[in-house]
């Protein structure tokens, strides 16, 4: 087609200040649409005491409602033999708030959230690792979606370990050092 195309460089501050944009005017589009809509919005945990009722401990309040839904939103998971640090060992959230694109970065779990950052970053320029437990990425999607994507993966670099999982990650000085166990046997990953 006749495009050349020199040097892409990335800013990788004005990428996050783009992506804090757009999170600031979703929350506004939403804060907007509930107030239109004249939806309250209780913050706080809250119980059934039946079908038709809540409390909210914080407060003390009770709700009544013909309708209640449940909208929780989701927390990431914390394995027990690997703490989250916020600096070397991170999870989605603190991924949303890097000031730096990492060299390497080990995505522990080929669900659909790790599969995204994994492929952010590999996008960023990062060596993705994959480690999923199970015995394809996206475990209870279609076989084949799941192989397309990770064929289309390894072939732009990233390293795929199924069947695998990390047992033991250590650092020292600022580099990171991860044990897998995969199909019977240890692995090393560095970074």
């Amino acid at each position: 087609m006749g495009l050349e195309i020199q040097e892409v460089k990335l800013d990788f501050k004005k990428i996050q200040q783009w992506k804090n944009s757009v999170l600031e005017r979703l929350r506004k589009g939403i804060n907007y649409l509930l107030n239109s809509y004249s939806v309250e919005i209780f913050k706080g945990n809250a119980s059934f005491e039946d079908h038709n009722k809540l409390n909210v401990k914080e407060s003390g309040e009770e709700i009544y409602a013909e309708n209640i839904i449940v909208a929780t939103g989701s927390l990431p998971s914390e394995l027990p033999n690997i703490k989250i640090d916020g600096r070397y060992v991170i999870d989605s959230t603190f991924a949303l708030e890097l000031e730096e694109i990492p060299k390497d970065i080990i995505i522990i779990g080929g669900g659909a959230i790790g599969l995204e950052f994994g492929c952010a970053f590999q996008n960023f320029g990062s060596n993705v690792y994959v480690v999923e437990i199970m015995d394809q990425l996206l475990p209870g999607f279609d076989k084949e979606l799941s192989e397309t994507l990770r064929r289309i993966m390894e072939r732009r670099g990233a390293k795929i370990f199924l069947n695998s999982t990390v047992s033991e990650i250590s650092i020292s000085n600022d580099k990171i050092k991860a044990i897998l166990n995969t199909k019977n046997r240890s692995c090393r990953i560095r970074s």
